[in-house]
């Protein structure tokens, strides 16, 4: 069937099969002190761990079949960022596309999960390169990643609690190091990915990358531009940039640079 172009239901952003949102405001109920080594008396957001868990096995089916774009037994930094920002931007990236988008509604849970999840690993990854701790070209295992991110890296910021705030996450070390290794490592010859066929073509991924690459690189422009004056010429130029990565976003997802609305089919 086609449809107009899928709109998320509000600022929330995409809704999955369960009716979750991407982004979500926990109850008050949710938020329990953790009892985890440098998170100690930090909330934490329980409800949303067990939700985790309970998908957990169709999370990790998911980042095997991304991962498996890649050739390399393992993936170096800059291959793990870029992958890491295609599972946080995919369920926005399945429900705009031009082609095919699924329904706003319709995401399989484990896309909402994966992008929750991993939004954390992006801000940890961008800053662990940009303090010098690893370089792009570098190689690091699951374990190695935890203690960085944990606070072991020139920041000294423990990527695991809030910068300005009271929460943290609830992820313990014993489950999260798998997680990272799963991005990282080739996928074990056993992993069924079957599922994801009918959401991802094969020649969609570069497409994906593109449109997570820059949705990153659209975060850092607005932060950046929101700490400069209104009307400066600095702030002009950075949303002048702004407006070009926005055309390119549009591109990666199949329409052109100009503005309109255009039909899609829905799967």
């Amino acid at each position: 069937m086609t449809t107009e172009a899928n709109q998320p239901s509000d600022s929330h952003g995409p809704r999955d099969s369960t009716g979750r949102y991407m982004m979500t405001f926990p109850q008050p109920e949710d938020m329990v002190p953790n009892n985890i080594p440098g998170r100690e008396n930090r909330l934490t957001n329980t409800t949303a761990y067990h939700e985790v868990m309970e998908h957990r096995r169709s999370i990790l089916s998911l980042i095997y079949f991304l991962r498996a774009n890649y050739d390399s037994d393992q993936l170096t930094i800059s291959e793990l960022s870029e992958l890491a920002l295609s599972v946080a931007v995919l369920p926005t990236y399945l429900t705009s596309r031009r082609t095919n988008p699924v329904d706003d509604g319709l995401l399989p849970p484990a896309t909402i999960d994966g992008a929750r999840m991993t939004s954390g690993m992006c801000t940890a990854l961008f800053e662990l390169v940009e303090s010098r701790t690893v370089e792009t070209t570098d190689h690091i295992s699951g374990q190695r990643l935890f203690i960085m991110a944990s606070g072991a890296n020139n920041y000294d910021k423990n990527y695991f609690i809030e910068e300005d705030g009271p929460d943290s996450c609830p992820t313990p070390q014993h489950i999260a190091v798998p997680i990272f290794d799963s991005f990282i490592n080739r996928p074990p010859a056993s992993a069924d990915t079957s599922f994801w066929d009918k959401y991802l073509d094969n020649d969609e991924f570069d497409r994906l990358i593109e449109f997570g690459k820059l949705t990153g690189q659209l975060v850092y422009d607005q932060e950046k531009a929101s700490l400069l004056q209104a009307g400066s010429p600095e702030r002009q130029e950075i949303e002048g940039h702004i407006d070009n990565v926005v055309k390119s976003m549009r591109i990666s997802l199949g329409y052109d640079d100009s503005a309109g609305t255009h039909q899609q089919e829905s799967i």
